[in-house]
């Protein structure tokens, strides 16, 4: 969360950015290009996974039983919603129309 609260003061900080404070709290994805929201959205997912890993190898807590339930219940519903994602066209649901559709095609 620190690197997207970073990501949006930084855009709303930048001049050049065009992005208003109003227009950092509203959805702009409809604006950019679709390999533009899919390259974010990638790189938060991998963010996440660099900071899970983290965690688990730095973490002073790791041993505590609260925050082993806590990586595991994250991984467990990381992992759902990842086959989910992928096999949901498999599955006859609408997962993988939803991304498409918000990124304005």
């Amino acid at each position: 969360m620190v690197v997207t609260a970073l990501h949006v003061v930084l855009a709303v900080a930048d001049p050049r950015s065009g992005v208003t404070p109003l227009a950092a709290l509203v959805p702009l994805h409809r604006n950019l290009p679709r390999w533009v929201w899919r390259a974010v959205h990638a790189s938060a997912f991998g963010t996440f996974v660099l900071g899970f890993a983290h965690g688990l190898a730095a973490g002073t807590d790791t041993q505590s039983v609260i925050v082993r339930g806590m990586y595991i219940g994250t991984a467990v519903v990381l992992a759902g919603v990842s086959v989910f994602r992928i096999l949901g066209p498999w599955l006859g649901t609408r997962a993988s129309a939803g991304a498409g559709a918000s990124a304005g095609e």
